[in-house]
């Protein structure tokens, strides 16, 4: 009898913890990481490839509309937000390199702004998420402190997008210069030519492309250059399981493959 009436308890507790949950939406995995970290549930995110070239679907639409909570980088890198008007919440200004999500620091800070959103709409769970930030915090801090000083200085490379200054700004690190601002913009011919030049006071060094770089777009600044080339995944679309987990795992495989080129360049 009191090993039923224990499982019918446990079945309680496990379906009112259930129901308690807020219903959380994330436009990138980077952020639905994060955001297990905080809650320790799952977290569904909307883009699932490149994101300059998502186009909001009404089945997206409706999946924001239904949820309490949708969190996002900001209104200058997903731009589609802008037609969103509420259950919004934007976790960076955006001002600077939006690509926010690669700098450890302003991840630190948007776990925290998410713990105080979650929290005042449900206070009596206010102190879990608030912890729980605190253990990100201390996690990612740690992190960035063993990592910081192992990138050389004195390497010079390309990157085909600038999406990477905010993991530079963490790391210590800078390009010499990048071939797009974005993904889509094609490069003046002024651009292309200043490029080149820099490019020819080197003997050697490393171009960083993304998983939609098309070759034909890098071959003007590659021939007749020794050139190491690296892919880099800003989304990390290749790594599963999107859990609690993720968002260092990603910081590890672009830090290890930066690293690996790195290594390359002779001093």
């Amino acid at each position: 009898m009191f090993k039923f009436l224990l499982f019918f308890i446990c079945l309680f507790s496990s379906q009112a913890y259930a129901q308690s949950q807020p219903k959380i939406l994330a436009s990138i995995a980077p952020i639905a990481s994060l955001i297990q970290n905080i809650t320790t549930q799952e977290t569904e995110f909307l883009i699932k490839t490149d994101l300059h070239d998502y186009q909001l679907r009404p089945s997206d639409r409706k999946k924001i509309e239904e949820a309490e909570f949708f969190f996002y980088g900001s209104d200058n890198l997903e731009i589609f937000t802008k037609k969103i008007q509420s259950n919004k919440f934007a976790l960076d200004d955006g001002k600077d390199n939006p690509h926010f999500w690669l700098s450890i620091n302003k991840m630190i800070k948007a776990g925290y702004k998410i713990a105080n959103i979650l929290g005042e709409k449900y206070p009596k769970q206010a102190d879990f998420y608030l912890n729980n930030a605190k253990k990100f915090d201390s996690k990612m801090s740690e992190f960035l402190s063993s990592h910081k000083d192992i990138l050389r200085k004195d390497v010079p490379y390309f990157v085909f997008h600038d999406a990477y200054e905010p993991f530079e700004q963490d790391f210590g690190i800078r390009s010499v210069g990048c071939i797009k601002v974005t993904p889509h913009q094609q490069s003046s011919a002024k651009k292309t030519a200043e490029l080149l030049k820099k490019m020819d006071q080197f003997p050697q060094f490393c171009l960083f492309i993304e998983p939609e770089t098309a070759e034909k777009t890098i071959q003007t600044f590659i021939e007749n250059r020794t050139v190491f080339i690296t892919e880099l995944d800003p989304l990390g679309t290749e790594i599963i399981p999107v859990n609690q987990s993720f968002y260092e795992k990603l910081l590890t495989k672009i830090f290890t493959q930066i690293t690996s080129c790195f290594s390359k360049i002779q001093p």
